[in-house]
């Protein structure tokens, strides 16, 4: 499975997808990739579902890019507080993956 599918596959991101990094917003640019052609779309999974899980810790965006599954947190960690956060927002994401978006989790194997 691709990563297009994988995401269509997922209702609660499925309605999300957007083309590239367009997902992204004004923090497309701080992701370079050699081959903007092979981005193969991008999830805002943040905002997609603030309204699902609205007190959760939610990751920011997902993409692909040839084939492969990238996550993407925008948000320094230059303090402890601030890593906590991402820690937590990582815990969020791998049982978010697990309970919700299994055909994520598979494009990493």
């Amino acid at each position: 499975m691709n990563f297009t599918n994988a995401i269509r596959s997922t209702p609660e991101i499925a309605q999300c997808l957007r083309n590239g990094l367009q997902a992204l917003g004004g923090n497309s640019g701080k992701v370079a990739v050699h081959e903007t052609r092979d981005l193969t779309g991008s999830v805002d999974v943040d905002t997609c579902l603030m309204k699902r899980y609205p007190n959760a810790p939610r990751w920011d965006y997902v993409f692909g890019y040839r084939d492969r599954i990238y996550y993407v947190e925008v948000h320094p960690a230059d303090n402890t507080r601030k890593v906590r956060e991402i820690t937590a927002k990582l815990q969020w994401l791998k049982q978010w993956r697990k309970r919700s978006a299994r055909s994520l989790e598979d494009l990493e194997g």
